[in-house]
């Protein structure tokens, strides 16, 4: 690659045209048809981030935002690839904020349990609850004024079929109480921490296995990057206390978070009248709900396919001649609709990366990529 850089310095001397770099690359191409390309690949290093002195990112090695990497990444790369000029395209590998870790934070702690009073209050006709969201409006009511932070081991009684007594705990997270995984009595059973149901400082080390046995056996559907705040108790000093614990999903086990968790993340870019533009494409999966939409819009398709598609949840593409069949046509036009609906702010030029199901002699995944148009539809590219 040195030879490629030496070469080019001195054809820079040579070539005094407006934009010259059009011919050095053609030949480049010619003379280094195996070396020299102008696509690329790239990941940045730690030195790559010290390059963007004075900002958070040259120190913690990682972008907070996708946003903040589209911003920045063209300063790493007029740095390292100064030659590199109009018609270039540059895929970026970078690390990516996945989850900000502000400590294992309890600003205020309470215990309550549930009167016949509070449950009169609420509007309840019976005195229990039967659904979460019933608990979190308590919440809300019990406490207008909580903190960040503020966790609450909250006992009530829950109808399901019958009623039973429940301990439950609750996190004020963000500006909102969100229910997270309390440690139950038979859980300190199962690791044989029954007698006295708490932790020590005898279990710190074993705390993210017993967590992740605990968070594996009740929490079914979890994904990859999801977080989950563990409630226990916990006794030293001659006293007990109520304790979180921060968990991330690997998409196998779940494990402590002690610190911020970066993930891998891929930017592309293209040099444009001299400035690196980034490729913000918004990546997307259609969800059941989304062909369900499409079935009810009697502006797409034909009535028929529509009512195959609501009934299968996929575009039907085997046979051409079948009534049921949706052409390319057909499916770009009704993803077109779908984005105008989900994303009705979107500037011109906004990409969309769908994928989607169809069937075709069998059940398929199709992407595609959508562009938003000057005249306000969308088009493949």
């Amino acid at each position: 690659m040195k030879k490629i850089f030496y070469l080019l310095s001195s054809l820079m001397l040579v070539f005094t045209a407006c934009d010259p770099m059009e011919d050095v690359y053609e030949e480049l191409d010619k003379q280094y048809p195996d070396v020299y390309t102008k696509d690329m690949n790239i990941e940045l290093a730690k030195k790559d981030y010290e390059l963007l002195k004075g900002k958070p990112v040259a120190k913690n090695y990682y972008f907070a935002s996708e946003k903040e990497a589209a911003e920045l990444i063209p300063t790493i790369l007029d740095k390292n690839y100064p030659q590199m000029g109009n018609g270039t395209s540059v895929t970026v590998a970078f690390n990516k904020l996945a989850f900000e870790f502000k400590g294992n934070k309890i600003s205020s702690f309470a215990m309550y349990t549930v009167t016949d009073e509070d449950y009169s209050a609420m509007g309840h006709r019976f005195s229990n609850f039967d659904s979460s969201n019933e608990m979190i409006e308590f919440l809300e009511y019990k406490y207008p004024d909580a903190v960040e932070n503020m966790k609450v081991i909250l006992t009530f009684d829950y109808y399901t079929g019958t009623t039973n007594r429940v301990r439950d705990a609750f996190y004020f997270l963000n500006g909102a109480w969100r229910n997270i995984y309390f440690v139950t009595n038979d859980d300190y059973a199962l690791v044989d921490r029954g007698r006295y149901d708490n932790f020590t400082s005898a279990d710190d080390d074993m705390l993210p296995v017993f967590f992740n046995k605990f968070l594996s056996d009740n929490i079914i559907g979890a994904e990859a990057g999801d977080v989950e705040y563990v409630s226990y108790a916990y006794f030293s000093g001659g006293k007990t206390t109520h304790k979180l614990f921060t968990m991330i999903y690997d998409g196998t086990k779940w494990n402590a978070v002690t610190e911020n968790v970066t993930t891998p993340a891929v930017l592309a870019f293209a040099k444009k009248d001299g400035v690196w533009k980034p490729d913000l494409t918004v990546r997307y999966t259609l969800a059941a709900a989304d062909y369900q939409w499409i079935a009810s819009n009697p502006a797409l398709g034909t009535e028929t396919n529509r009512t195959n598609l609501a009934n299968y949840g996929n575009f039907y593409q085997s046979n051409p001649n079948s009534s049921n069949y949706w052409s390319n046509e057909q499916i770009v036009a009704a993803l077109g609709a779908l984005l105008k609906n989900k994303y009705p702010n979107s500037e011109v030029g906004q990409k969309y990366q769908l994928t989607y199901a169809a069937y075709n002699s069998g059940n398929i995944t199709v992407t595609v990529t959508l562009e938003l148009q000057s005249n306000g539809s969308y088009a493949v590219i």
